[in-house]
């Protein structure tokens, strides 16, 4: 594990010719999702009535036609767009995205594209997805959509090679016919009749080319101004994520659609200590499969997920975590009790995590596997991980040592005092040695056993030594 200080942000540039916005339009667009650090990721499709998981199709070989079949016993009368919300807020959730089409190529809308949608194909004869937009907007949760842009397996041309063609339709046609009639005109609708806050990009497979991608370009061109992209529309550039800030904020035009805004690591934290001022999610699902699977018995442990969470947040980075929700419509009952013991955490500790930013220590685990489905051992035991915000650093203090003391590195800040977040009248007495801050928790407080969290009051913007 290493140890790191915290670097000064380096300041956008000024506006160039095409698509761009100044810092301050910038950090006006996405304030929010740096204010929210947590959401809720929903993977639901027809892969819920097999519920073999999300890549059903793809593993099993499914042809189309007998996938298609499908859609008919799809009737998911149970989904209540305002229980997953309610849910989400309840969890401390404050964005969604929702996979309105996964690589199956199967619409989650009543898309006039073609028939292979859930209003169209389905008996259920509704617009879930309107649903879940209506019920965000309603409990003030920002809405995100999901697209599969590079491969759809039921669709001509959208077939990929690789093995991950198997049934000739896939192949009758060209990507880019296919981008032409399928992608761009489903794109088109999500942003007229949907307006997303967030637009989350996945599995170019390289597909997207300097010739095709304006096609989409133009359809995204009047909504650049309000809406988040992630960075995953080229799935070649995503080696380059973390390597500064200005890969993201300083794109212009095309650039800035094909760049996005913020770098998406999968099932694992980073390897290193983002660059300060780099926007980040970490994405992971609280069961082993992202979409729904009847048999697979493993879930993360809420304590996994709170730790998880604030771990991301301490290195300035959100969490985003998926649920699949039944063919029926319905969220798994072990998903629906880890998300209440991790609201309850988040009730109480939330002021550590939203609007903050990571720092000005940090750690970095040897294994940054980020467990979906699974609870990765790390060691919590040997570190503890910051928070902060004006006035205040957040101190997260997983497992307590045999001494009750907690040490914090050498602070520029002048420290007014320490005590706990969930209950400020809780005075932490502390010593300073060599400039370092000891902490001694009082035998009368019993930790939380997910995150216990120390506020050291400072005067203004916590800031480290420099070393």
């Amino acid at each position: 594990m290493a140890i790191a200080i915290l670097l000064g942000c380096r300041a956008v540039g000024a506006a160039e010719a095409g698509f761009a916005e100044t810092a301050a339009e910038r950090d006006a667009r996405m304030n929010w999702w740096r204010e929210a650090r947590f959401g809720m990721f929903i993977h639901w499709g027809l892969y819920a009535v097999p519920a073999k998981g999300e890549w059903h199709m793809c593993g099993a070989k499914v042809p189309g036609a007998t996938y298609q079949g499908y859609a008919q016993q799809f009737n998911p009368v149970k989904w209540d767009a305002n229980a997953v919300v309610s849910l989400a807020k309840k969890a401390g959730m404050k964005y969604i995205v929702f996979t309105a089409k996964h690589h199956e190529g199967f619409a989650m809308w009543p898309t006039k594209v073609d028939g292979f949608n859930i209003f169209d194909a389905t008996p259920l004869k509704r617009d879930v997805l309107r649903e879940l937009k209506d019920a965000c907007a309603k409990q003030g949760i920002k809405f995100g959509v999901y697209y599969s842009h590079g491969q759809d397996w039921n669709h001509p041309g959208g077939g990929v090679a690789g093995g991950r063609t198997w049934d000739p339709i896939q192949k009758s046609d060209t990507f880019d016919n296919y981008a032409r009639r399928v992608a761009v005109p489903h794109c088109k609708e999500l942003l007229e009749n949907y307006r997303p806050d967030l637009f989350w990009w996945d599995s170019s497979v390289y597909r997207w080319t300097d010739q095709n991608t304006p096609w989409m370009y133009d359809v995204f061109k009047p909504y650049l101004k309000t809406i988040i992209l992630n960075n995953r529309w080229h799935d070649g550039l995503r080696s380059k994520q973390f390597e500064s800030p200005e890969f993201f904020s300083e794109a212009k035009g095309i650039d800035h659609f094909v760049h996005g805004d913020y770098a998406t690591p999968e099932c694992h934290f980073p390897k290193s200590v983002p660059p300060d001022c780099l926007d980040w999610e970490a994405c992971t699902s609280i069961k082993w499969h992202w979409g729904y699977h009847a048999t697979d018995p493993r879930f993360q442990s809420a304590s996994y997920i709170v730790r998880s969470m604030v771990h991301c947040a301490s290195q300035g980075g959100n969490f985003l975590l998926n649920i699949g929700p039944t063919a029926e419509g319905a969220i798994p009952q072990p998903s629906v009790e880890r998300l209440e013991e991790v609201g309850r955490w988040m009730a109480v500790y939330g002021d550590s995590i939203y609007g903050t930013r990571g720092g000005p220590f940090y750690n970095v685990f040897e294994n940054t596997g980020l467990g979906s489905g699974q609870d990765i051992p790390h060691q919590w035991s040997a570190i503890t991980d910051f928070t902060r915000k004006d006035g205040k650093l957040f101190v997260h203090v997983y497992e307590l040592s045999a001494n009750r003391t907690v040490t914090i590195p050498p602070l520029k800040s002048k420290v007014e005092g320490i005590h706990l977040l969930r209950d400020p009248k809780v005075a932490i007495p502390y010593t300073v040695k060599d400039g370092q801050i000891i902490a001694t928790v009082p035998v009368s407080v019993t930790p939380n056993p997910f995150d216990e969290v120390l506020v050291v009051a400072t005067v203004g913007y916590p800031e480290g030594a420099q070393p």
